[in-house]
C-alpha cells in the first residue's frame, strides 16, 4: 500500500508537467498585447526623436525597408539618420493589430516576399498600425520578436 501514494504523486506530477506546454504566440492574446505595446512605445520614441529608447527596444539583425542591418553600431548610425528631422512629430495611433508571419504572408504578400528574400522570417511577427499624421492616414509596420527571456524587441520597420 505504501507504493500507491508515491505512484499517485508521480502521476499527478507527470500530468501537471505535460499541461505546462507553451502556448503559441499566435494563440496567446497576452503575448500579442505585449508585442503591440512594444511596437506602440517604439513608434512613440521614434516620433519623439528618442534614439536612446529606440535603440534599447531594438535588436539586431534589424530589417529596415529591405535592408538587413546586422550590427548594433550600424543600427545606431542608421537610426540617427532617420531621427534627424523627426523630433516633435504629432500623430494619432489607430487600430494597432498583431500579425503572425503567416497572416503577414496573406495580408502583405509583397512585404512577405521581401522578408523571405532577405531570409528574415524566423520567429518574426508584425504589428500593423494605422496613423493619422497631419490629418492624413498612413499605415506603418513594426516587426517584433519575442526573445528567449520573454521580452519583446523591435527587429524592423517598414510601410
Amino acid at each position: 500500500m505504501r507504493c500507491t501514494p508515491k505512484l499517485l504523486l508521480s502521476l499527478l506530477l507527470f500530468t501537471s508537467l505535460t499541461a505546462c506546454t507553451k502556448v503559441k504566440i499566435e494563440d496567446d492574446p497576452a503575448e500579442q498585447a505585449k508585442a503591440t505595446a512594444v511596437a506602440e512605445k517604439y513608434l512613440k520614441a521614434f516620433a519623439e526623436g528618442n534614439a536612446r529608447l529606440a535603440m534599447e527596444m531594438s535588436e539586431t539583425p534589424f530589417w529596415g525597408d529591405g535592408a538587413v542591418i546586422n550590427s548594433r553600431t550600424q543600427l545606431e548610425i542608421e537610426l540617427a539618420k532617420q531621427l534627424q528631422n523627426v523630433k516633435g512629430r504629432e500623430f494619432i495611433v489607430q487600430n494597432p493589430r498583431f500579425l503572425s508571419i503567416e497572416e503577414l504572408k496573406v495580408q502583405m504578400p509583397k512585404l512577405y516576399r521581401e522578408l523571405t528574400v532577405s531570409d528574415f522570417t524566423e520567429d518574426v511577427h508584425a504589428v500593423v498600425i494605422d496613423l493619422v499624421f497631419k490629418g492624413e492616414p498612413e499605415t506603418g509596420m513594426i516587426l517584433v520578436r519575442r526573445l528567449e527571456n520573454g521580452f519583446w524587441k523591435v527587429i524592423g520597420i517598414g510601410d
